[in-house]
Parts: structure tokens; sequence; C-alpha cells
């Protein structure tokens, strides 16, 4: 399990070059991209939805937030332990049960997972290959 520091003991300005996630990722920002607009998400393909730089995780990883309507979404590094590669969430916690978009390509930054996004739709998780991150 991703281990998070928090906010107040960790949050600096993406700008500051102290933070390792930002700099090894470089992305202040992320919008979420589905050009077959089959991603019925709200936060999809709306370029008001902008996750911001947070923090950076324990492990290192960049986490991205969005405040949207009155709650947080979350693009985090989730890894499930020693035998597990570790994958990119997009959920509304830090665990593995409410995700909305999951990559198990365990790339640095998650806007470097093109063409590997999973999303739930009819009882199961489907690809989708036009599902991409991009800096907004």
């Amino acid at each position: 399990e991703s281990s998070i520091v928090e906010p107040d003991a960790a949050k600096t300005s993406p700008g500051n070059s102290s933070s390792p996630a930002l700099e090894s990722c470089g992305y202040n920002s992320i919008c979420i991209v589905d050009d077959s607009d089959r991603v019925d998400l709200s936060f999809v393909n709306n370029n008001a939805a902008k996750f911001q730089w947070s923090r950076t995780a324990s492990d290192g990883h960049a986490v991205y937030e969005l405040n949207w309507y009155s709650a947080y979404i979350y693009i985090h590094f989730y890894d499930e332990g020693a035998f597990y590669n570790g994958k990119w969430f997009v959920s509304k916690d830090f665990s593995d049960q409410h995700v909305y978009l999951k990559n198990s390509n365990n790339q640095k930054c998650p806007y470097l997972n093109d063409q590997e996004w999973y999303y739930f739709s009819g009882g199961d998780w489907v690809i989708n290959r036009d599902v991409r991150m991009k800096s907004c």
C-alpha cells in the first residue's frame, strides 16, 4: 500500500525544486482526455477538471488532486507490496476500493501511461487505449 505523506508535512510549491516527484514528472497540473469519448466521468474531457500537483508520497511518486463538487479525486500510485509492480489509480481515496481509472503500467509519472488505462463498465474493467493524461 502506498504510504502518503500528509499535506501539512510535505506540501511544497509545485515550482519548488526540493520536490523529487515534481522534478521527475514536471507537470504542475494534469487533465484526463478520452479521444473516443467512451469514459463517462465528468472530469474526463473537461478543461475545468485540472488535477493539481499536491505532494510527494513516501515512495517518491507524485500525488495529484482535484477538488470536484465538494469531494477530492486523486491521481496516485498504489503498490500492493513486494511481489507487485504497483499501478496508477484515479480514485476518491488512496485505497483500491473507489477507483475510476487504473493503469498497471508502473511508469514513474501517470501521464507516461498512455493507451493502458482501464475504466469500469458493464461489471468489468475495460481497456480504453484512447485515454491519456496531458499537461493543462
